[in-house]
């Protein structure tokens, strides 16, 4: 019979020894998150298959339909609902794990709409939600290992009818 006890060890001094090299890609404990300006929208967009999905924008001034100025700001979007259905307490977060109505997509645009870099991880929670307005709790991770959070009041554009 073979000790796997010595495997172990080994495999203990190995990273007390730092011998794994860090790419600089993951979150380290070290770096605070940041934030984005604590504004945004939320609006209805029709996705390819012509599925009602829900658009969120943070760090952005809220504006239906509104254009993508040069700016830092993240974009969740999620499928199956509509901004008419919002409620306080909904959430999502990125990953496969999970039914595709509760999947988020994030995408982060540090230089504004001309270039973007897939948030490698993410939640959204609607906190609260009142006539056309929303605030949402946001935290993401830049593809860089930049963790990014905060809370947002958000423009909640008028519902449109489904794809």
């Amino acid at each position: 019979m073979h000790s796997h006890r010595g495997l172990g060890a080994a495999l203990v001094v190995l990273f007390l020894l730092g011998g794994c090299q860090d790419d600089g890609s993951a979150t380290t404990a070290d770096e605070e998150p940041l934030s984005l300006p604590a504004v945004g929208a939320v609006d209805n967009w029709c996705s390819t298959g012509a599925t009602i999905s829900v658009a969120f924008t943070i760090g952005l001034d809220g504006e239906c339909g509104g254009s993508f100025p040069q700016g830092p700001f993240v974009s969740y979007s999620t499928y199956g609902s509509d901004t008419g259905a919002l409620a306080a307490g909904q959430a999502w977060k990125t990953g496969r794990d999970e039914p595709l109505a509760e999947v988020l997509h994030a995408r982060w645009y540090p230089d504004g709409i001309d270039g973007d870099d897939v948030a490698v991880d993410g939640s959204l929670e609607v906190v609260s939600i009142a006539g056309d307005e929303a605030e949402l709790r946001y935290e993401f991770v830049t593809g860089g290992g930049q963790p990014y959070e905060g809370v947002a009041k958000v423009l909640v554009c008028a519902s449109e009818p489904a794809c």
